[in-house]
């Protein structure tokens, strides 16, 4: 008769085991039996399951260490380092834009490699070993499984809880950094503005008429010169309106408006001195109109700004009716000089990323290398370790759930528990206490966001635009003005970081209450259906290998495209405005530089919607009806451990465990009745055997 390959995977099991008669030393290992492997069996483990992944996580750091160690090293060779910053890149506005964009989502595919290899070695670090477990048990406590918890760290070695607060607390600078290494500063151009009439070029300069002497006479040789020479580009009204309705101009410079509403051919009249904006300047001057001249035959609407008044003036210009000053405009000749546009790196920002970057691939690496113990990292682990060696302090407790142990003490009583076949809810997975943090976090960075929202648009002069102007949009009524100590480009960096770090803490919390609640629903599942375990290590016969990211991906893919559209949106909502300031001479105007943060309105908005849709969601499935009546374990050992007693039976006043059938943890499984005593008593557990329903009122112990 020949056999299967499960039957003789079965014998090779038997033939391995050793004796029961074990010295004290393996007595402490996690499982009661040991199993001899070979070589081969050794490198497979090594190359499979959790640490194979731990070890991908610390490839993965080395990896971006090396990408980011590399950048630094070439553009402090290339590129020059003055006042601790490099420019990567001089010119056009356009082109920086896309390479900061391109370099931006490159950082962010690094930053999100390193992190999630550091988030997996937390969750290596806090999750527990079955001694760790036996020692809770113990004492009467009971530890977190398959989700990120600090409870496991009071209880675990001192050293594993080092070495995730470490971890913790290199993420910290890194969420406040990465992203601002590299960032683009914006030229904008202060200009002067002209009329001549049609034909100037021809007629000799013979008067102009100016307050500002030869400053306004070079500017206008120079333009007159570059018209002579065809340089200057020629606009319609439409075109120049929208070119020039912008509160910084980064493309155009000087321009002359031609017309032919004057007498004298020979005739220019100096009609603005355009400089750029500082958002220290008063918000109620002028300062706060940068492009008031545009809008100036409306003078008459000395309450309204010219971004108020646009929509009517690009409407006069559609029909070739717009004036500025007592001059209907023909046509506009603009100035188009070189763009200055600069895509830069700062130098202390990259050398923090790096250090504390080498940090968790230290940290990383020597946990992959020296990780000898197993973790228990899904409650698939813990069921297979509690059916090879079952936990002493719950016999009896089959009915044991997370809440019935909420109080950190529950010694074996001995009692029965009543069934009850009501499915309990989602939430009845994560104590009250985790899940209200969770929600209150969420509700009040969306209160504090609202606020910031609606004193942020009150504090604009001119709203006709607030919730057009474009995410991420650099506009000079939304500069953040008045914080005096923000005045450098780092100061600014955390400013502007500081949303991204407390969404990410906020986030960790959201991401837990929602595995502890998707391990419930399939943990409520095994009373229903027979299915293999999901375990970390290599699945073996029936078992299948966990989620990586610990939710099913139904669960985690959603939750990931929320989480990274809020940090975009996030990093759209208050981001670093720098702006290098040029005269209308073309020249360089350092007085008039500055470096802030800036806000977007849409952006905000957006952030919130988003905040709340994901609010919404956890709520909405937190009151979900479990699949069935399976006592709730949550991610609670001790609950989970009092469901894994397959042989237990009852011989008197005693709880006796008998020898169980080999190797039942790798097969497909079902949690129900497997044993009922002559008074009509039962037993409830998870089983490889045939189990019955347990019944609605009735005892179980």
């Amino acid at each position: 008769m020949e056999l299967d390959d499960e039957s003789h995977k079965m014998i090779d099991l038997l033939e391995s085991i050793k004796p029961s008669d074990q010295s004290d030393n393996e007595s402490e290992s996690q499982f009661p039996v040991k199993v001899h492997r070979s070589f081969r069996t050794r490198i497979t483990e090594w190359y499979s399951g959790w640490r194979f992944t731990l070890a991908l996580a610390s490839f993965a750091s080395i990896i971006v260490l090396a990408f980011n160690l590399g950048f630094v090293i070439w553009a402090a060779a290339h590129h020059k380092v003055k006042e601790n910053r490099g420019a990567l890149h001089d010119g056009n506005c356009e082109k920086v834009q896309h390479m900061s964009t391109g370099l931006h989502f490159a950082i962010n595919i690094l930053s999100t490699s390193l992190l999630g290899a550091s988030n997996y070695c937390m969750q290596c670090l806090s999750a527990p070993t079955r001694k760790d477990i036996d020692r809770a048990h113990g004492k009467g406590r009971w530890l977190d499984i398959g989700v990120p918890s600090i409870r496991n760290l009071r209880q675990g070695s001192r050293k594993r809880a080092i070495l995730w607060l470490c971890l913790v607390l290199s993420s910290l600078p890194l969420h406040l950094v990465y992203n601002s290494t590299i960032f683009a500063i914006t030229s904008a151009n202060s200009y002067w503005v002209f009329t001549a009439p049609e034909g100037f070029v021809k007629q000799d300069m013979q008067n102009i008429t100016s307050d500002n002497g030869d400053t306004t006479n070079d500017a206008l040789s120079r333009l007159r010169a570059e018209a002579q020479n065809g340089t200057l580009q020629r606009l319609d009204i439409s075109q120049c309106v929208n070119a020039y309705a912008t509160d910084f101009q980064t493309t155009y410079g000087s321009l002359i408006l031609v017309t032919n509403d004057t007498d004298q051919p020979d005739q220019y009249q100096s009609v603005a001195q355009q400089t750029t904006f500082l958002p220290e300047e008063n918000l109620r001057t002028s300062a706060s109109d940068p492009y008031k001249w545009i809008c100036s035959a409306q003078a008459e609407a000395k309450d309204h700004t010219c971004s108020q008044l646009l929509s009517d003036v690009k409407d006069q210009a559609s029909k070739n009716d717009w004036y500025v000053d007592r001059y209907r405009v023909a046509y506009c000749l603009a100035e188009r000089p070189p763009q200055r546009c600069k895509l830069e790196y700062s130098l202390p920002l990259a050398i923090t990323v790096i250090v504390f970057n080498l940090v968790k691939a230290i940290i990383i690496g020597y946990t992959a290398a020296s990780a000898t113990k197993k973790p228990i990292l899904t409650t698939g682990d813990a069921v297979v370790s509690f059916m090879l060696k079952p936990d002493e302090f719950t016999r009896g407790q089959c009915l044991l759930t997370r809440e019935s142990v909420k109080t950190r003490r529950c010694r074996p009583s001995y009692k029965s528990s009543m069934f009850n076949s009501t499915p309990k809810r989602w939430h009845a997975a994560v104590s009250g206490r985790r899940y209200l943090l969770g929600l209150v976090s969420y509700a009040v960075a969306i209160v504090i966001c609202t606020g910031l929202l609606i004193f942020g648009v009150l504090s604009m002069r001119d709203k006709s635009n607030t919730w057009t102007m474009g995410l991420g949009a650099i506009n000079a009524q939304t500069l953040i003005t008045g914080t005096r100590w923000v005045t450098s480009l780092i100061s600014n960096v955390l400013v502007a970081n500081t949303p991204q770090l407390l969404f990410s803490i906020i986030y960790f919390t959201f991401n837990a209450i929602f595995t502890a609640m998707t391990l419930a629903a399939e943990w409520s599942r095994y009373a229903n259906h027979r299915k293999g375990l999901r375990v970390s290590g290599p699945p073996e016969v029936a078992q299948r290998s966990s989620y990586f990211l610990s939710l099913p991906y139904r669960f985690a893919v959603p939750a990931l495209t929320f989480s990274a559209l809020l940090h975009w949106l996030l990093s759209q909502s208050l981001f670093v405005v720098g702006i290098e300031s040029y005269t209308g001479n073309l020249q360089r105007d350092p007085a008039r530089d500055f470096i802030t943060c800036g806000y977007s309105p849409p952006a905000i908005l957006s952030a919130i919607l988003v905040g709340v849709v994901m609010v919404a969601w956890l709520v909405g499935f937190s009151f979900r009806r479990l699949e069935s009546g399976m006592p709730v374990a949550g991610s609670c050992s001790l609950a989970i451990a009092a469901a894994c007693h397959p042989t237990l039976s009852i011989q008197g006043d005693k709880y006796v465990e008998e020898e169980g059938k080999l190797g039942a943890e790798q097969m497909r499984l079902q949690w129900g009745v497997t044993y009922v005593d002559a008074d009509g008593e039962g037993h409830c557990s998870f089983s490889s055997e045939k189990v019955g329903v347990p019944e609605d009122g009735k005892i179980y112990r």
